[in-house]
């Protein structure tokens, strides 16, 4: 699936991006940072997205089929996170009206 030289290449991009921000004093600090937690968020849930498929990424059909699988996982993360956030607000305004 994913390759030792793969982990490689993103934590040599995140030691880049670091090393810039450290000299150049980079303006956007922020910016960069952002960047490397979206690089290494992205790293680790595409690994746990595919961990029990069996994806092909030297084809295009494989690669299209990974981005399938992950997006879908992707989706479905969201979707779960949207509906405990909706359950907590539902229960805390349930208790707020219980109090009065």
């Amino acid at each position: 699936m994913i390759t030792g030289s793969m982990v490689f290449s993103l934590v040599v991009l995140a030691i880049a991006l670091f090393v810039i921000i450290k000299i150049t004093k980079f303006r956007h600090r922020f910016l960069a940072i952002i960047l490397i937690a979206l690089v290494i968020f992205g790293y680790f849930s595409f690994n746990l997205a595919l961990g029990g498929h069996e994806v092909d990424l030297t084809t295009a059909k494989g690669v299209g089929q990974a981005f399938g699988i992950y997006f879908s996982w992707l989706g479905t993360a969201f979707g779960n996170a949207q509906t405990i956030t909706s359950r907590i607000v539902e229960n805390n305004s349930d208790d707020d009206m219980a109090g009065k």
